[in-house]
This record gives C-alpha cells, sequence and structure tokens, in this order.
C-alpha cells in the first residue's frame, strides 16, 4: 500500500458526499413516486368499490368520483401539486395542467414531468378555497402555507 496526499483524500470525500446527495435525492423521488402511487391505488380502490355498492357495470375512471368543486367557464378546477425544488411542493387549484404552471412560476416542461393531480383531502380541501392561490409545504408534510406571487 502506498501513501496517497491529503488533496487526493479530499477529493474522495467530496466525491462520496456528492454521490450521498444524489442517492438522498432519488431516494426522495422513490418515495414521492410510491406515495402518488399508493394515493391512486386507494383512489381507484374507492372508485371500484363505489361501482359495486351502486351496482354499476362500469365506469370511466378518469371521471368517477373525481372531484367536480367549483365551476369557470364551464371547466372544473382541479388541484395540481408539483415539487419544485426536491424537498418542496406547491398546490394550486387550476382549470389546467398549463394554469397551473403559470400560477406556480413552475416552468411548463417541469410541472409536466414532476406535477401531477392530487386527491388528497387535505390539499384539495386547502387549494380549493382559494382558487388560484399558490400554497405551499415542504414534502411529505401538511403544513401548507400561502406562497407570495412572484415579482415580474
Amino acid at each position: 500500500m502506498s501513501k496517497s496526499p491529503i488533496a487526493w483524500h479530499e477529493r474522495c470525500l467530496a466525491n462520496r458526499e456528492k454521490v450521498l446527495l444524489e442517492d438522498r435525492a432519488r431516494l426522495e423521488d422513490l418515495a414521492r413516486d410510491v406515495a402518488r402511487a399508493q394515493q391512486q391505488i386507494d383512489f381507484y380502490k374507492t372508485q371500484i368499490k363505489t361501482a359495486v355498492e351502486r351496482k354499476m357495470d362500469g365506469f370511466d375512471q378518469d371521471r368517477f368520483l373525481v372531484p367536480k368543486v367549483g365551476s369557470c367557464k364551464g371547466q372544473t378546477l382541479k388541484v395540481f401539486t408539483c415539487s419544485y425544488d426536491g424537498r418542496n411542493d406547491k398546490i394550486v387549484a387550476a382549470r389546467s395542467m398549463l394554469a397551473a404552471s403559470i400560477l406556480t412560476g413552475i416552468s411548463y416542461s417541469h410541472f409536466r414531468v414532476y406535477g401531477h393531480e392530487t386527491f388528497n383531502d387535505t390539499s384539495c380541501r386547502i387549494a380549493l378555497a382559494s382558487p388560484g392561490t399558490v400554497f405551499g409545504s415542504p414534502i411529505n408534510s401538511d403544513d401548507w402555507k400561502e406562497v407570495p406571487p412572484k415579482k415580474g
């Protein structure tokens, strides 16, 4: 074994720390994806159970039991959520994903990848109480606070 200079060890340490940060970010993304999938599965189960209880022979999963709260020019509001920095989420009630991306100040290309419609009871209740108002919260928290609009 040979001796390595301190500078080499410092570079190795910096690389290991960088890899650890990347791993944590991937883990947070995976946890968010798992939570989103569980939320969708739970809602799907509710749709099926309700359809069976109502003795229905089928349903449109994109429409059946999907909240239709508030109407603007004939379109219903949906609640969208997006993780904009990997640590925090934003929610907003809007007519479309494009409108949500504009209201949140998150680019549409980023919103299309990381944003989605949410059916979380707490998020929906908060966002639908003030359509068009953006709320922010740390990931995996229901501590929603109004986010001031960006000046621009």
